[in-house]
């Protein structure tokens, strides 16, 4: 299971990937004509299927292990406080930590003919997004008037993925 795990995560980079290179051909015909050309060049837009697989083995995976230790527990609730307590030891200052470089250092670090879009998604975080997602209620926030001015926005994925 773990093999299909790691096969599902390296079609799921290769699909970003091509999904970055796609998006910054100016010639669409161009881009059309990359994604039917039989071969590997196919596999990018059935990446899309490859996150649900992902994240289903890797619930799959936690469940069994957690059934494991639940067998050793006496109380469900002091199992289940100190599991969502150790989740949010683990993840939160590393979450914080890549949401200031994200937020306040990359847009300092580049140029090229895609930065201004980077810019522009990293400064989502200036209003006021950072303290939704320093709560894990970024869903919540107002994000702007078409919906998608997200702060760090896929990381949600990251955090969910097995529960927090």
């Amino acid at each position: 299971m773990n093999g299909a795990r790691v096969f599902s995560i390296c079609w799921i980079i290769y699909g970003h990937d091509q999904w970055f290179r796609l998006s910054n051909i100016k010639n669409w015909t161009e881009s059309l004509d990359i994604l039917t050309t039989p071969g590997i060049p196919t596999l990018a837009p059935a990446a899309y299927f490859a996150v649900d697989t992902f994240f289903w083995i890797g619930g799959f995976l936690i469940t069994l292990g957690m059934l494991e230790q639940m067998k050793k527990v006496r109380s469900f609730l002091k199992f289940y406080v100190g599991c969502i307590v150790h989740r949010i030891i683990r993840i939160w200052p590393t979450y914080m930590l890549a949401i200031l470089l994200y937020w306040k250092i990359a847009p300092y670090f580049g140029s090229g003919p895609i930065w201004r879009t980077f810019y522009n998604m990293s400064c989502s975080c200036n209003n006021g997004g950072v303290l939704w997602n320093m709560f894990f209620i970024d869903n919540f926030g107002n994000h702007g008037p078409n919906g998608m001015d997200y702060c760090f926005g896929w990381v949600k994925y990251l955090l969910f993925r097995d529960g927090i």
